[in-house]
């Protein structure tokens, strides 16, 4: 994932599924509907108590009293004597939840050891550990979805709409199914982003990876060298690869690890073994951690609204990419504004397509760009297909059109499609 990409979605040949409150309905074929019926209810009372003896819970009071009331008061995280394997699940991610990138705020965490300890013990539900399961449920799938604070995206020139959670909602979803339902957090991409974070953690654990020397040529299919079975070994670390044979001949196997490293990075996947190439592979392990976090908190920004099916400016890139049930089946290159004249990074709806479409020339551009170059060429215009029409600029449609065949129609400030 680039670090900053735009979000763009077709609502005419793409089917959306918009993960928002009213589409908490829409399950990933990963939960199995398992309604849980307990027999035990527990005192209303017992919540007062509780949010007493965990201040730091009280924000969530509302919610949780909201939801019990309309349950009359039945245990969720129980069936008629035991916890049931979601709340391990949930225990599980809390004490883990560095693994997604985020640092470890989880609040109460030897209490809920504690009660998880005193509830195998007992042969009825726990009031109390049912009440702070529910309470460390809501607090992660807030942390998680929202990262580390919307502050931080308001510092960024971002034009991405925040999108409230209805955690009653949820907490009736969750009801439902065998699995921890965390289907609002699911994205292609965050979830790619956590497993190569476990993954180059696990590396760094190891040791990271080992320097590879630079080499005195550009290095392709057939060649022998050193350095290429370097290379070999540093793709196997970094899962490129399938094994590591140690051999210095440039083979197929390497030539499809090499284009597959370069696409991740975001560089030209020629198969070339260049300099730039080995020096990306020479950044140590902790910077492109670094990197990991950084991304999975934009994930966290953009994952609320993103549809299956979309469409993903990656602007360093230069690429357009299209998903189809989050699988990427179209990549083509895209323009992109100058440094000094930065794309913007937000998300918005296609409403229509033109065919052929005449290019009207911003007045930006033509201020800066095209009226310093007619004075030095008077045929400029006729040269790039481009005529006056009621006082402004335009390119005529053409195969040199700067839109291209095609334009697509996303309502947006920036002039931007």
């Amino acid at each position: 994932m680039g670090c900053g990409e735009n979000s763009i979605r077709n609502t005419k040949e793409l089917n959306q599924i918009v993960i928002s409150d009213s589409s908490l309905h829409n399950i990933s074929s990963d939960y199995k509907l398992h309604i849980v019926k307990s027999h035990h209810h527990f005192d209303s009372s017992l919540l007062e108590s509780f949010f007493i003896k965990y201040p730091l819970f009280h924000a969530w009071r509302n919610v949780i009293q909201r939801f019990y009331s309309r349950r009359n008061y039945e245990f969720i995280w129980f069936d008629d004597c035991c916890l049931l394997p979601k709340s391990d699940t949930l225990i599980d991610k809390l004490m883990n939840i560095r693994r997604q990138g985020l640092p470890d705020r989880v609040v109460y965490k030897s209490a809920l050891l504690n009660l998880k300890n005193a509830s195998g013990e007992n042969k009825t539900p726990h009031t109390e550990m049912e009440i702070m399961l529910t309470a460390q449920y809501l607090t992660y799938v807030k942390f998680t979805a929202t990262g580390m604070g919307y502050n931080n995206l308001n510092s960024t020139d971002w034009e991405i709409p925040i999108k409230k959670i209805d955690f009653t909602d949820l907490l009736d979803s969750m009801c439902r199914y065998e699995h921890l339902y965390l289907h609002i957090l699911m994205n292609r991409q965050y979830v790619l982003l956590q497993e190569y974070l476990q993954r180059y953690c696990d590396i760094k654990e190891m040791g990271g990876w080992p320097s590879i020397q630079m080499a005195e040529r550009k290095l392709k299919p057939g060649d022998s060298s050193d350095i290429i079975s370097q290379v070999r070994s540093h793709l196997y670390i970094v899962g490129d690869i399938s094994h590591d044979n140690h051999s210095k001949k440039y083979d197929s196997l390497l030539f499809a690890a090499v284009i597959m490293y370069q696409f991740r990075l975001g560089l030209d996947p020629n198969g070339i073994i260049t300099n730039s190439v080995i020096n990306e592979m020479n950044q140590p392990v902790e910077k492109r951690i670094d990197q990991i976090i950084v991304n999975l908190e934009r994930a966290r920004w953009m994952h609320l609204y993103k549809h299956r099916n979309h469409i993903d400016i990656n602007i360093p890139e230069f690429y357009m990419h299209v998903y189809e049930n989050n699988v990427p089946v179209i990549h083509m290159k895209v323009i992109i504004g100058k440094p000094k004249n930065k794309t913007k990074v937000f998300s918005g709806e296609i409403t229509h397509v033109i065919f052929c479409p005449y290019w009207n020339v911003p007045q930006s551009i033509l201020k800066k760009e095209i009226m310093p170059i007619l004075k030095r060429n008077p045929h400029y215009l006729i040269s790039q297909n481009m005529e006056w029409h009621n006082g402004l600029l335009r390119q005529r449609p053409g195969s040199n059109n700067a839109l291209g065949l095609f334009k697509f129609l996303f309502p947006n400030p920036y002039s931007i499609y």
